[in-house]
C-alpha cells in the first residue's frame, strides 16, 4: 500500500501547475513581495471569473 505525505494535496498541486504555465508568469520568480502579491491576485480573478 503507497501512502501519500499529508501534506500532498492534488488540488493544489493543479492549481500550482495551472500558475505556473500561464505566459505572464515570470521566468525568474518574483523580485519585491509586492509583486509577487499583484500577480497572485491578478491570477485568482483569472482563475475564479475568466477561465
Amino acid at each position: 500500500m503507497t501512502y501519500l505525505p499529508a501534506d500532498d494535496n492534488a488540488y493544489a498541486e493543479s492549481l500550482f501547475r495551472t500558475a505556473k504555465y500561464r505566459p505572464e508568469f515570470p521566468s525568474k520568480g518574483f523580485e519585491p513581495l509586492e509583486a509577487a502579491r499583484q500577480w497572485g491576485a491578478a491570477f485568482v480573478h483569472w482563475y475564479q471569473r475568466t477561465r
